[in-house]
């Protein structure tokens, strides 16, 4: 699936056995791409690539899981030169092994053509998870889905600290559309606006009991 966000469009693409969301943020001026948490099958994110006449910049890591990054080492090998960014906060078991790796600076944009990316800091899944706002666009990664939130039962996750990342999120603008890191349940993205209303980890946020 393919969102248009004036020049800017979000390639949406569903991969592997835990219905992941892998993205390419693009740039139709200047023909560039970044890529969004590159797992489960990296043959078919290069074809898209050259089917689609784009460069690519670099990777974006949500977070370091191993469904979300488990592509790397094989993308590595193709684009030795392009950063992978993650955040310094993940743990060490979660960063990639490469020479590639780079931390998120948060007080300097990253850039897709001339729209600035910003990284927002959402701890809770994981201690460095973050989610990806450029334009309308908010790719959310394992802390926010359509539907429901990220997990807090794993290693490294705090149930309070999701609570305060998606309060952060709660006073984003309606305006954006939200893009998670797995299909989980009817619906492949939404505006903040109406997840504001209708998924319940958001209202408990809003409106508490």
């Amino acid at each position: 699936m393919i969102y248009s966000f004036g020049h800017l469009s979000l390639h949406q693409y569903l991969l592997g056995p835990m219905n992941n969301f892998v993205y390419l943020l693009c740039d139709s001026l200047s023909h560039t791409a970044w890529i969004i948490d590159v797992a489960w099958d990296v043959p078919f994110l290069l074809s898209e690539l050259t089917k689609n006449n784009l460069n690519p910049l670099g990777v974006l890591l949500t977070h370091g899981h191993p469904d979300h990054t488990n592509g790397i080492p094989e993308f590595v090998d193709q684009f030795p030169d392009l950063p992978i960014y993650i955040s310094s906060e993940e743990l060490p078991l979660f960063m990639p092994k490469i020479s590639q790796l780079v931390f998120f600076q948060h007080e300097v944009p990253l850039m897709i053509g001339q729209e600035p990316i910003t990284i927002i800091p959402t701890p809770g899944h994981s201690p460095g998870s973050v989610c990806i706002t450029s334009n309308d666009i908010l790719i959310t990664g394992d802390t926010l889905f359509v539907e429901g939130h990220g997990r807090t039962d794993l290693p490294g996750s705090s149930a309070a600290q999701l609570a305060n990342s998606l309060s952060h999120i709660s006073h984003l603008s309606d305006n954006l559309s939200v893009f998670a890191g797995h299909h989980y349940g009817r619906r492949k993205t939404d505006t903040l606006g109406v997840l504001k209303e209708k998924n319940k980890s958001l209202r408990n946020i809003i409106y508490p009991k």
